[in-house]
């Protein structure tokens, strides 16, 4: 099992790191073949010509301290998973029952690709143009409250 863990962590995390690496910064070859791209810092492989690659810019000091981020990621990792086996929570009665269904789980290749996109979409900010968050959310140092007059002005 624990093995079956760590070889579904390696899949997820590059494929994260392959979507996140691949994005607008890329344009498509006018000339000549396809060049095929490879790098090892940032393994990618794509048929496009590279124009310039910058990594993943996400504010992950302020998206770990926020509750929501963990509640959304949390859900994007459970959701798949009982709704493949046609569980609900009242079905999970007993820890052994838990456990075994996220066994099955991890076991199971289709299940386990459904989790990793459900978490990329909780990770992506998708009131922005690309994978990246904004300047303005990558420059804040805590979590922004909503005040009054943002309320008020819906």
């Amino acid at each position: 099992p624990f093995l079956v863990f760590r070889i579904t962590f390696a899949i997820v995390y590059h494929t994260l790191r392959f979507f996140t690496t691949v994005s607008k910064n890329f344009i498509p070859a006018k000339t000549g073949p396809p060049v095929l791209s490879y790098n090892i810092s940032q393994p990618y492989i794509c048929w496009l010509r590279r124009k310039e690659v910058s990594p993943i810019r996400i504010n992950w000091k302020i998206r770990i301290r926020s509750v929501k981020f963990w509640i959304q990621v949390l859900l994007s990792v459970v959701t798949p998973m009982l709704a493949y086996y046609g569980l609900t929570g009242a079905d999970m009665t007993s820890w052994p029952m838990v456990f075994d269904t996220v066994k099955n789980a991890f076991s199971n290749p289709y299940v386990v690709v459904t989790m990793g996109v459900s978490v990329f979409n909780a990770v992506i900010d998708p009131t922005t143009a690309g994978l990246c968050d904004s300047s303005q959310a990558m420059s804040y140092t805590e979590i922004k409250k909503e005040t009054d007059e943002t309320n008020s002005s819906s």
